[in-house]
């Protein structure tokens, strides 16, 4: 099954949900998610966008909605990084990627002494590179409904 990419009309095959990638997110441990827009009006309103695993989507539409081409990216997955306007420190440990092209970057810091982590989220531009990536990454495709063994023996 094809990727869904930014700006693509999918459909979720368990719930039916449809609408457009308006975002999609990668995390360190492999996930992959797209948040999904519907185009419908509610009420009057806009409905609110859902998040579902990439491999739960098929394309409905293959055409693209008007998108901004992205910048080629400069912080990566599992760079230490650090925010030049707070000074927070940590790795990058998801990476957010918007319609309208902003990268997001999930960073976590080290365990503090209550042992909590604190995860924040920052614009790819104000982040430094300390340390590019050291840290393992995991698969790519993990998440969503997955094809039966019996379908694998085909």
């Amino acid at each position: 099954m094809k990727e869904p990419q930014l700006g693509q009309q999918v459909k979720d095959i368990i719930t039916g949900f449809s609408g457009v990638v308006v975002a999609k997110t990668r995390y360190l441990h492999g996930v992959c998610r797209a948040s999904v827009q519907p185009r419908d009006l509610k009420d009057g309103g806009i409905q609110k966008e859902q998040d579902f695993d990439l491999n739960q989507l098929s394309i409905v539409d293959e055409e693209i909605v008007h998108i901004v081409p992205e910048n080629d990216p400069v912080v990566s997955m599992g760079d230490k990084v650090y925010c030049s306007m707070t000074e927070f420190q940590g790795i990058v440990w998801a990476i957010c990627t918007y319609i309208n092209g902003c990268r997001r970057m999930g960073v976590a810091p080290k365990v503090t002494k209550d042992n909590k982590i604190e995860n924040q989220w920052f614009d790819e531009g104000q982040l430094r590179i300390l340390r590019k990536n050291n840290v393992p990454q995991g698969p790519t495709n993990t998440g969503g409904p997955k094809q039966s063994i019996n379908d694998s023996w085909k």
